[in-house]
């Protein structure tokens, strides 16, 4: 994998670990539920190799808050951009995947087109996987033209790197064309709310309009043609609408066994922000009736117009918002009607043993004929936009320090704050909930370790609404700038994770790929314990014949010796010494290296 740039609406930390946990141990640990485990090493060398070549832009604001906090994210939070739509009021919304992979003489592109953002929700969403292909019909220029103005919109200034990177994707995605995936024949990217052309994608006078989206307005259905039309969204957007926006209209629900209510991603119950638009957030209750984190949250338009079948797809959900001004990213796909029409959606008789659509949906019928809006939503609204405009006015988490690897630290910010909507505390995101201080007072913490600094900052804004039983209360995490720090973070923390020779020795057989790579656990027993169902022992230095292995990856020329050179030198402390490397393999490793590295255009 050469480079990588994601863009989701929400944001899970523990997801942001989950990419380059796929792209480079993907052989190794198994990620197929979503769930970051089995084995730290191969976490921690994945996350260490690509973070610096992977950049995902969220919404300034909607970053979840962990229930814990993993000092692995040090080595991945460079790669985290917030960002904001040029037009007030409105979201960026996109969740597109742009890939290039490299065999060091070649080049090829991956597209992914979502509606699910990097989280460890459990909803029904939708993926179109699009292949680089010489003969392809898909042009890329448009999703290069998309890449492009990603750093415009970001809220802080993106590093020189990183928007080279973006830049140099774009470039070679410009010439890129992709393959239909089939049955599909033609088909075109539409982004967004970046000053294309796009608009509303269905015609007039189509035929069976399939609407499938989380969210509704009033504006989307009156652009739908109401004969054959059929919806599929949620109860309480049916609701919120009432039975007389649907009349002549079908109306169908996820089946309640269809439901998933499972959540892999070790984030708080509560207080988790908003999760696809603002409006859609949690309250203080444990889990609130708009709260998308499990169920329909897929955005798909199907029809019938020409002799062919039309879908479109992507992260754009049936409203006006998203048509008019938030920054989204789909994909307009055309087929043959037979085989890609609406009537594929819902065919009169599922074949035995096929999943359809169909058969997991149920009729919906509203009761109420009027709308039925929530008090709520607007107080969410406003609090959503209370958290981005604290993320535009330059937080920073300034420390000052104490004593050798101890800090105090004070949130600052380089703008005046926005007017607080309710009560707001903040906290970096390393401490516990009880060490919160309140917005606007002096927020300061004492005595903070070197290996618990972080940009991030936990915010939580709580807000009493009249008529409503609960207060609204919306999390959220904000990336603040650090200042003050002298010390070269990302290596302390390597230190502190790699404490011990046999760590060390765990990370070198993985990075040589000999025995004992893949099973060893950064808490594992010590020295000497056996490993848990083996009859075996710990493997030793002498266990990996250090000279033989070593010179076989030099005989190789493979990259494996560059990643031990590179961690050797992360694992030297400030006064050069490395505590936790034996004598022994410090010495054979030197020999190789001096015999490896002129051959790479390096110098003793």
């Amino acid at each position: 994998m050469d480079v990588a740039v994601g863009t989701t609406y929400t944001l899970g930390l523990v997801s942001l670990l989950l990419p380059p946990l796929a792209m480079a141990a993907h052989d190794r640990v198994n990620v197929d539920d979503g769930d970051v485990r089995d084995d730290d090493i191969a976490l921690l060398e994945a996350v260490r190799r690509l973070a610096d070549r992977t950049t995902v832009f969220c919404h300034a604001g909607a970053i979840h808050v962990p229930g814990t906090y993993r000092r692995l994210l040090t080595f991945a939070e460079d790669g985290v951009v917030e960002a904001l739509p040029s037009r007030p009021g409105r979201t960026f919304h996109p969740k597109l995947w742009a890939l290039r992979f490299t065999d060091g003489e070649s080049v090829r592109h991956r597209l992914l087109v979502l509606s699910r953002n990097l989280t460890g929700d459990r909803s029904w969403d939708t993926v179109v996987q699009l292949e680089e292909d010489p003969v392809g019909v898909i042009d890329g220029a448009p999703a290069a033209a998309f890449l492009r103005r990603l750093p415009e919109m970001a809220v802080k200034d993106v590093t020189t790197a990183r928007s080279a990177q973006v830049e140099d994707l774009a470039d070679t995605l410009q010439r890129v064309r992709f393959a239909t995936p089939a049955p599909f024949t033609r088909g075109e990217l539409w982004p967004l709310g970046v000053g294309t052309d796009h608009d509303w994608p269905m015609p007039d006078n189509v035929g069976r309009p399939v609407v499938i989206s989380p969210f509704l307005d009033q504006k989307t259905l009156n652009r739908v043609p109401a004969r054959d039309s059929t919806y599929v969204s949620r109860p309480d957007t049916f609701d919120e609408l009432g039975s007389a926006a649907f009349r002549g209209r079908r109306t169908l629900v996820l089946d309640p066994l269809a439901e998933t209510t499972h959540f892999t991603e070790d984030e708080g119950s509560e207080g988790q922000g908003v999760d696809d638009e603002p409006g859609h957030g949690d309250t203080a209750q444990d889990t609130a009736p708009w709260e998308v984190r499990s169920g329909l949250h897929a955005k798909v338009l199907v029809w019938n117009y020409d002799g062919s079948g039309w879908w479109f797809v992507g992260s754009a959900n049936a409203t006006g918002a998203a048509f008019d001004g938030n920054v989204e990213f789909n994909v307009l796909l055309r087929g043959p009607q037979r085989s890609c029409g609406p009537q594929t959606l819902f065919p009169e008789e599922d074949r035995r043993g096929e999943l359809t659509l169909s058969r997991i949906l149920t009729p919906y019928a509203t009761e109420e004929a009027d709308p039925r809006p929530d008090p709520v939503q607007r107080v969410e609204r406003d609090v959503a936009a209370f958290h981005a405009a604290l993320a535009t006015a330059g937080p920073q988490l300034v420390a000052d320090k104490e004593s050798e690897g101890r800090y105090d630290v004070r949130l600052a910010f380089t703008s005046d704050v926005p007017e607080d909507p309710g009560v707001t505390t903040v906290r970096p995101l390393s401490r516990s909930r009880t060490d919160a201080r309140a917005l606007g007072a002096e927020a300061l913490w004492v005595d903070i370790g070197l290996a618990d600094l972080t940009p991030f900052i936990a915010v939580m804004t709580e807000v009493t609404v009249d008529g409503a039983d609960t207060p609204v209360r919306l999390e959220c995490v904000l990336k603040a700038e650090l200042v003050g720090v002298e010390h070269d973070r990302p290596a302390f923390i390597l230190r502190t994770l790699l404490d011990s020779e046999d760590s060390v020795l765990r990370y070198l057989s993985f990075l040589l790929d000999e025995a004992g790579g893949s099973g060893w656990h950064l808490d594992g027993p010590a020295d000497g314990e056996r490993a848990e169902g083996s009859a075996l022992p710990r493997p030793t230095y002498e266990d990996l014949a250090l000279l033989e292995t070593l010179v076989r990856a030099a005989g190789r020329g493979d990259e494996s010796l560059t990643r031990v050179h590179s961690l050797m030198k992360d694992l030297r402390d400030n006064n050069g010494d490395s505590p936790v490397v034996s004598e022994q393999f410090l010495k054979v490793w030197e020999a190789v290296w001096a015999a490896v590295e002129p051959q790479r255009g390096g110098t003793r």
